[in-house]
């Protein structure tokens, strides 16, 4: 049995590490899956009303949605329709690394906008 343990106490902290680094990415995945959920409410997507949005500013939280998604705080001059003066606004989505131009500062983006909580939502493809 002595002579087996060289073999089987490396096999078991491999395990080990391969496990944690499993657990590590399983909590990391539903720690961004919350601010995502928080970032575009389905209902302000659903019923919100369509606005126009000028970039004033990205920022990268430096999280990633499966490895490839940039998590990143858009803060954003939102123009809503009818008597609603402009307001600023901001919030995180997951952006492709291939769409991140689109969000740069200066250009405009869809968004869908809740007129009583100003909460807004993106409304164009992040991915």
């Amino acid at each position: 049995m002595a002579d087996y343990l060289w073999v089987l106490i490396p096999l078991a902290c491999l395990v080990l590490i391969v496990l944690g680094a499993i657990g590590v990415r399983k909590l990391q995945g539903f720690t961004t899956g919350q601010i995502v959920e928080r970032a575009a409410p389905a209902q302000v997507l659903a019923e919100g009303v369509p606005a126009v949005a000028t970039v004033l500013a990205t920022a990268d939280t430096e999280m990633r949605v499966d490895l490839v998604y940039v998590l990143t705080r858009l803060t954003l001059r939102v123009e809503a329709a009818g008597p609603v003066p402009s307001f600023i606004a901001e919030t995180v989505v997951p952006i492709s690394p291939v769409k991140l131009a689109e969000f740069s500062e200066g250009r405009l983006v869809r968004v869908k906008v809740d007129l009583a909580t100003r909460q807004i939502a993106i409304d164009q493809p992040l991915k």
